[in-house]
């Protein structure tokens, strides 16, 4: 793990990242993303490193079971999989769940590096391979092109590099600790998408709909902590049960009501 150092494998003191379109409009700076373009040997270096590192996390079962993105055998299909099986049990059971979606903001151009290193830490990482990772992470420059024009380079504070081999795996470590952070629901995320989901009797509705907005409140504040921005747009609430029981109910994020409909 040596040899992570880009600006050594590369020969150049940057990578330069540029941005791909991902919506309709590509004058609008939101529709666009970052990409890494890495140097090959980079790339070997970080296959060799993720085989490391994932057999380690893996035998040593220090990835969250809750998380079901960027593991080898689970996908999208194995976290809907999980939560179908919890939602349809209770219906069977006469019981309602209500279930948040949330969502975060360029959650991986947001990644804190020293929040990041720390977290590495605490999954058992080395000290010297911490190092390795501090190098790999650092001295990183962006810069935006616009078919012939190069704008001026600017130094990457934050995030892991999109493209990369090792970025998915550093993102999932980054995320590992939030399916733990929800005392009164249950969690399941596929890698910066979230579910919270709770199943009650109709009776405690009231009660089950303020452990929900208390358990949001907590995912909003690590969201806080950890530098992620949790976007109330984009986060929904549905209810699964008898058409019989359902009713409008509401929570509330950042002074947003988040509307069963």
């Amino acid at each position: 793990m040596d040899n992570l150092n880009h600006k050594q494998l590369s020969g150049e003191q940057y990578i330069p990242e540029y941005l791909e379109n991902r919506g309709s409009d590509h004058e609008l700076a939101n529709n666009n993303r970052p990409i890494s373009l890495l140097p090959v040997p980079s790339k070997v270096c970080e296959r060799v490193a993720l085989h490391q590192l994932t057999s380690y996390l893996t035998t040593n079962h220090r990835l969250s079971v809750h998380q079901s993105g960027n593991k080898t055998w689970h996908s999208t299909e194995t976290s809907l999989i999980h939560s179908t099986d919890s939602i349809l049990k209770a219906i069977a059971q006469k019981k309602v769940t209500a279930v948040i979606l949330s969502d975060m903001s360029k959650a991986f151009d947001s990644i804190n590096h020293n929040i990041l290193l720390a977290k590495l830490k605490d999954v058992g990482v080395s000290s010297r391979c911490l190092g390795c990772f501090k190098s790999y992470l650092s001295e990183r420059y962006q810069a935006v092109r616009i078919n012939s024009t190069l704008s001026e380079k600017l130094p990457v504070a934050s995030g892991v590099p999109q493209g990369s081999i090792l970025g998915p795996l550093l993102f999932s470590i980054y995320l590992n600790d939030l399916p733990s952070v929800a005392k009164s629901c249950s969690s399941e995320s596929y890698v910066d998408d979230t579910k919270l989901f709770l199943s009650f009797r109709i009776n405690d509705s009231n009660i089950a709909l303020t452990d929900l907005n208390e358990d949001l409140i907590r995912m909003r504040n690590w969201c806080f902590d950890n530098l992620l921005l949790l976007n109330p747009d984009k986060t929904k609430l549905m209810v699964y049960a008898e058409a019989a029981k359902c009713s409008r109910s509401y929570l509330i994020l950042d002074s947003r009501y988040l509307v069963r409909n």
